[in-house]
């Protein structure tokens, strides 16, 4: 067996490159199952102390990598603070980075509609796959830097909303200002505090930084960024729907577990007889905004969807299992429908897709409460 000698800190850091392949996947695999198991809902005290401490811990050791890489003597004096950054640093930061991104799939994906949101959504797997393979990257100070402003937008987008109350272009808008004013307070840091990044650097770092800022607001004005904290916790379709002493009555189709969770639904419509959709949306306590049911039919002869119908709606804020609330269309054509859940202004919520079939035989009912 391999003996080590000399100080604590050299054969900590002896141990920390022997078994760096095992540290990492461990540390990465240890952070999603963490999230996985202690964040439920996005206003919960708990689960934002969670991203927030992850976000101090990330901050820490990005000015600890920073101090590491001074030139100035008041820092390069500091040996143990040099060790910590050097030995630890890398893997703590890696944990950190690995657990707040977690955390965004997390609550972003139950934000999201995939069929639309999927690019952004995409940006974020690969940050929270790829972990593992950027540990080496985390040791260059660029790298940490531009992944860590991409991740204080990201949670400035949600958390702005939640102590405003509200969501809308005004509300993102200062999300994005507040991140460009805390990220320009921490290059101020390294470049005139730590002297840890030169006059040309600092100018890349900003053009990447101005990068991430655009590319971000372009996808919201495309409407690719989901509605976040808004979340779709339930929807379906159904012959019927009605509200009887605060209880949501329905009468679905009979169907086997995978006609029912494999897309596309299907529904078998006798002629004159309509189609409802039924959704439960999540907001926030003391949330109160818009929706809308956008449904759409699928020309086959033009080959592109038609919006049939539009109807908002408003909904509260404070209820777990969502907000809830239902459209119909009366004797819906035959073939493929959607129903769009989205914000006045186009942010995806959800996405329901199914298809509307002649019946080839006795249809059987059941009653459901929703």
């Amino acid at each position: 067996m391999m003996q080590y000698s000399g100080t604590f800190q050299q054969r900590w850091k002896a141990r920390a490159v022997k078994y760096r392949h095992f540290i990492s996947p461990l540390l990465f695999g240890f952070g999603f199952v963490l999230d996985l198991f202690t964040l439920n809902q996005i206003d919960q005290k708990f689960d934002l102390a969670v991203l927030l401490t992850h976000t101090t811990l990330v901050t820490f050791w990005l000015f600890l990598s920073h101090w590491d890489r001074s030139k100035k003597p008041f820092f390069e004096k500091r040996t143990k603070i040099k060790w910590l950054a050097q030995t630890v640093g890398p893997h703590a930061m890696q944990f950190s980075f690995g657990a707040l991104f977690s955390g965004f799939v997390i609550f972003y994906t139950k934000s999201a509609s995939l069929f639309i949101c999927w690019p952004f959504l995409m940006v974020l797997y690969l940050l929270f796959i790829g972990n593992e393979s950027f540990r080496h990257h985390y040791q260059r100070l660029y790298f940490q830097t531009v992944v860590y402003y991409f991740s204080i937008l990201t949670l400035l987008i949600f958390l702005v909303p939640l102590w405003l109350k509200r969501i809308g272009p005004d509300v993102f808008r200062l999300s994005g200002f507040l991140s460009l004013g805390f990220i320009g307070v921490l290059i101020g840091f390294m470049v005139w505090g730590f002297g840890s990044i030169g006059k040309q650097d600092h100018r890349r770092l900003w053009f990447w930084v101005l990068m991430i800022f655009t590319g971000v607001n372009i996808a919201y004005y495309q409407n690719v960024i989901p509605a976040i904290p808004l979340s779709l916790k339930h929807d379906g379709i159904y012959y019927h729907v009605e509200k009887a002493e605060g209880l949501y009555k329905a009468l679905e189709e009979k169907q086997n577990f995978w006609d029912k969770w494999i897309p596309p639904t299907t529904i078998h419509k006798p002629e004159g007889v309509s189609i409802y959709y039924f959704s439960a949306v999540f907001a926030p306590g003391a949330f109160k905004e818009k929706i809308v049911h956008e449904w759409q039919w699928y020309d086959e002869a033009t080959k592109q969807w038609t919006t049939i119908f539009s109807q908002p709606m408003e909904i509260l804020g404070g209820r777990d299992a969502g907000y809830r609330g239902y459209t119909y269309v009366l004797n819906p054509d035959y073939g493929y429908w959607r129903v769009l859940v989205k914000t006045p202004r186009g942010q995806a919520i959800g996405q329901k897709n199914f298809q509307v079939l002649i019946p080839e035989g006795p249809t059987h009912i059941q009653p459901v409460e929703l």
